[in-house]
């Protein structure tokens, strides 16, 4: 197993370089064990605090994680939640909900025809169920608990894992803000949320692609359209 060592000093920045190039030069994937701390640190020639603060960047984005017995382990090579390191900032900025509504009708809608083609029975059951219990959702938070469910189901149904990555910042970061300004033009009654995602349902049972898409962006749009409502009565006041 080949280690390149480090050349320029021991940073923390080169130290993330340089387990990058580790993993993919050595063409590690999900399961693969990380040489242990001491040989690992040495091998780049930095110490082990450097490599300690390398490694904690990676199992922030999901990639690695530690296990008894046997070490720092390969989860996986593409990010569960890419975005995090930048809700802090997303939130700071007063027209972020506005944009990911926008965002999320692009890549929703976007990916209809790949959701479509690829559903199976059970997914498709699984997101009625979800459907169904919106009826009674009478809470806002269990709407966007249930919101959040549906749809990071949606984007799973494909089997990309860069498309559900997404499901983070789009469904579950989006929800998150819609909470934290509770925007009373956003406001349906659960029978209405119910009957937009019954719709969807139904729209990928039949496997009509077209009209999937059609549904997905008019029930992001309605989002965009009530926040940009939303934010011009605010002007004038």
């Amino acid at each position: 197993m080949g280690i390149t060592r480090i050349q320029k000093k021991t940073t923390a920045e080169a130290a993330i370089e340089a387990i990058r190039n580790h993993i993919l030069a050595n063409r590690l994937s999900e399961g693969d064990v990380l040489p242990r701390e001491n040989e690992f640190a040495a091998a780049l020639g930095i110490s082990r605090n450097i490599l300690r603060e390398a490694m904690r960047h990676y199992r922030t984005l999901g990639i690695i994680a530690t296990r008894p017995k046997t070490g720092a382990v390969i989860l996986r090579l593409v990010p569960e939640n890419p975005y995090e390191a930048y809700f802090p900032f997303l939130a700071a900025e007063k027209n972020t909900l506005e944009e990911l509504a926008h965002f999320r009708a692009c890549i929703e809608s976007g990916a209809a025809r790949q959701i479509a083609e690829t559903a199976q029975s059970r997914e498709i059951e699984e997101l009625r169920r979800i459907a169904e219990a919106m009826k009674t959702a009478a809470e806002m938070e269990e709407q966007l608990a249930l919101e959040i469910q549906f749809h990071t189901l949606l984007l799973r149904i494909p089997g990309n894992s860069l498309l559900s990555g997404m499901a983070p910042l789009i469904v579950g970061f989006f929800a998150k803000m819609r909470r934290k300004h509770s925007e009373p033009s956003l406001k349906k009654s659960p029978g209405e949320i119910a009957a937009e995602h019954e719709r969807i349902v139904d729209a990928l049972r039949k496997k009509d692609a077209g009209k999937l898409y059609e549904l997905l962006y008019e029930h992001n749009r309605s989002y965009f359209s009530g926040l940009r409502n939303s934010r011009k009565e605010e002007k004038k006041k």
